[in-house]
């Protein structure tokens, strides 16, 4: 399968979505939620009312002749960020203006934007069953050009889906720490990846970010007979809306909570977004949320 995409077209339109969704407050909610390894010394300050006193230097103040000293520190961030997007063929569909693998294209670049300008580096991997395409993590204004590359290149797409390989070149790849995203619409998800899923979550700070179309959450009622395809082996079945409905609507809100509740209790989070809406409130809500769950 293969997506019609103007490479230097889709990479200028990404880049004016991304500035635009960056321009909000996403860069600093993403500061405050995901902070960096931990403090740096940055120098002495002399003491005043109201600073912690349990910063004093004693010995840095006594060779000073009077002075009390207390100790300075900056946030040492050098957070590495990694995406690992599911580019597989159920990505490339859309019932709207968006395929899956578009939308999907926006939300990472414009995260991609809003860490690269926080000074953090990040890294992308792209895996189907086809095999990956991985970009180390780095930082800097080439290394969002080249995620862009990546993310809108139509042979990057197709294929079936391989989450426990990808999982596994994760954990054999990137450092302790790393914040990980997870992006994919989750279809076929269910049962597998369990074990790699829970020790993935232990090494990295590990986000599932579940990506659907409307269609694949639900088929509209009256709409006759509709043909269902499967994006992996290309069959397709001929039914009658009504008469699933009820069953396809279940069986949709099944897989998004079975993987919301598998990354939660493996200690990661979760977010699920649909193409029909844009995806800056819910993801400033998700950051917000999270701040207050980590304070």
């Amino acid at each position: 399968m293969k997506l019609d995409v103007d490479l230097n077209r889709s990479m200028k339109r990404l880049e004016v979505v991304t500035r635009k969704v960056v321009s909000s407050a996403l860069v600093g909610n993403y500061k405050s939620v995901f902070k960096g390894r931990g403090l740096e010394f940055d120098g002495f300050r002399e003491y005043s009312d109201g600073d912690d006193a349990t910063l004093i230097d004693w010995r840095a103040s006594a060779r000073t002749g009077g002075k009390v000293l207390i100790k300075e520190f900056i946030e040492e961030r050098n957070l590495s960020v990694v995406f690992i997007v599911d580019s597989s063929a159920s990505m490339v569909f859309g019932s709207g203006k968006k395929l899956k693998s578009e939308y999907s294209a926006e939300l990472v670049a414009s995260l991609a934007y809003a860490m690269l300008q926080s000074q953090d580096s990040v890294g992308l991997l792209l895996f189907s069953d086809k095999g990956t395409e991985y970009l180390r993590p780095e930082s800097g204004t080439r290394q969002f050009y080249s995620i862009l590359k990546k993310l809108v290149e139509p042979r990057n797409y197709g294929g079936g889906k391989d989450y426990d390989s990808a999982l596994k070149m994760a954990l054999a790849s990137f450092e302790s720490g790393t914040l990980v995203f997870i992006v994919s619409d989750y279809i076929g998800f269910r049962g597998r990846a369990s074990t790699t899923l829970k020790v993935a979550a232990n090494k990295f700070d590990l986000v599932g970010v579940c990506i659907r179309d409307p269609r694949d959450m639900s088929i509209p009622r009256g709409s006759g007979e509709v043909a269902l395809g499967d994006p992996f082996s290309k069959d397709s079945l001929l039914v009658e809306s009504d008469s699933v409905a009820d069953d396809y609507g279940h069986e949709a809100k099944a897989q998004v909570l079975d993987a919301k509740s598998r990354f939660e209790s493996a200690g990661g989070s979760f977010l699920f977004l649909e193409t029909a809406k844009p995806f800056a409130d819910s993801l400033a809500e998700f950051l917000i949320a999270r701040q207050a769950r980590v304070r």
